[in-house]
């Protein structure tokens, strides 16, 4: 169980879709993650979540030396983001070049064919991308293998939303069904790796259901 830290999110603001139920746990999540590797978001958005990440870090641990990298296909994403990390450098919370302490970094394309480009081991991964069950089930597949042993896993939208309509991007704009839990479901059946659940925050009418696990083999 987890239990956010009061006031664990001052001066920061949620995901555009994460809630306030959520959003504590999210940034608590951060800080269970191990000294060694990255962090990765998947689904950027308008880059609230990196912001968050970023901030944390700078806060928390602004001596550690790591790279913030997140991952989103669409160019409104990547000019979202480039903003952001204009304002980040000017405000300090990275730190560049030689001896660089925390770097940030936007991989553009879909989350299922750049994972290699993640060459490092994940010490913290959030999966918010793609809700259909074949994309969500790619993500758990190539991303998961990549968390260092006591690496944070944060799944978003785990609610049974099954009879939801989505659009895959990466087919195209084709009609999906949203398929995240059955997707994790599978994943979790089949793979070898140990995953320990740390916490779960149910569906709801304002919540999209969030589940945080820690590796554990």
């Amino acid at each position: 169980m987890i239990k956010p830290a009061p006031n664990i999110t001052a001066g920061l603001r949620p995901g555009v879709c994460h809630q306030q139920k959520e959003f504590p746990y999210i940034i608590q999540s951060m800080l269970l993650a191990p000294a060694v590797g990255c962090f990765v978001e998947i689904g950027t958005k308008r880059s609230r979540t990196t912001e968050c990440i970023v901030r944390i870090l700078a806060r928390h641990h602004p001596k550690r030396r790591t790279t913030v990298y997140t991952i989103d296909p669409s160019d409104r994403s990547r000019r979202r983001f480039e903003k952001r990390y204009e304002h980040w450098i000017e405000y300090g919370l990275l730190k560049l070049g030689r001896g660089a302490r925390i770097e940030a970094a936007l991989i553009t394309g879909f989350s299922q064919d750049v994972y290699e480009q993640v060459d490092q081991g994940i010490a913290w991964l959030f999966v918010d991308g793609c809700h259909c069950r074949e994309c969500a089930g790619m993500d758990f597949e190539r991303y998961v293998p990549k968390l260092e042993i006591g690496g944070i896993l944060v799944v978003y939208d785990l609610g049974d939303w099954s009879e939801k309509d989505l659009v895959c991007m990466r087919e195209d704009g084709k009609k999906k069904k949203f398929g995240v839990a059955e997707a994790f479901e599978e994943f979790m059946d089949q793979t070898s790796i140990g995953l320990e659940k740390l916490h779960r925050v149910p569906s709801g009418p304002v919540c999209g259901g969030l589940g945080i696990y820690k590796r554990t083999s």
